[in-house]
């Protein structure tokens, strides 16, 4: 009792990613769940949860596109769990396991997509699941001309999705216009730099403020 067991060294992270019982002692889901992955190393991870799954429980992880690799689909098996030391939901230390020892007849989940349509044509243009964010963050524009930006601005992200993003801003930008911005934590990556190309540009229900789509470049 109190010896070390972790084989790998694990990675502090914060980032959300969907998750569904698969197996174990509990009913399995029908729907997924957001969770937030607290650490991981090559052998597992831990997470916050707002549900309590017993050890034994095997969960399907989707994890989005990231610094650490692509969009992929993982298992892992619950080793411990426990009420979170906040008071708000549980935290869970998982270990990976193989997808057929998980799930051998279950058939990959599809990939979710949203329809939406552009504000300017009426056209549906989302192909992406989006996830509200509402978190500022800097941005700057790169493109020459009297709006490239040598010191950053601070905007809000209001979505994002695997192809594109929306922004709260405080200027017009026209379609085709390059931002670089600084992303945080997201559900579709871990924080770092991007480039998108806004595709439409409309006021906010804010004054003085827009709203600016774009797509990753």
């Amino acid at each position: 009792m109190g010896a070390e067991r972790r084989q790998h060294t694990r990675v502090a992270k914060h980032v959300l990613i969907r998750m569904r019982c698969v197996g174990g002692p509990v009913p399995k889901e029908a729907d997924d769940r957001v969770a937030t992955i607290a650490n991981i190393s090559k052998g597992g991870l831990g997470i916050a949860s707002r549900k309590f799954y017993p050890p034994g429980t095997v969960l399907r992880l989707a994890f989005p596109e990231s610094s650490m690799g692509p969009a992929r689909t993982l298992y892992a098996s619950v080793v411990r769990s426990g009420p979170s030391p906040t008071g708000s939901g549980y935290e869970l230390a998982l270990q990976f396991v193989r997808a057929p020892d998980a799930a051998p007849t279950e058939p990959p989940a599809p990939r979710p997509k949203v329809a939406a349509q552009d504000p300017g044509t009426g056209r549906e243009r989302r192909r992406h699941l989006r996830w509200d964010q509402h978190i500022l963050l800097k941005y700057r524009c790169v493109s020459e001309g009297i709006l490239f930006d040598v010191e950053p601005r601070v905007g809000a992200l209001e979505n994002v999705s695997d192809g594109g993003l929306v922004l709260s801003v405080k200027r017009e930008y026209p379609d085709g216009t390059l931002l670089e911005v600084r992303l945080p934590d997201t559900p579709v990556g871990f924080a770092r730099t991007a480039t998108i190309r806004t595709l439409w540009t409309r006021p906010h229900d804010k004054p003085a403020k827009w709203l600016v789509g774009g797509e990753f470049a």
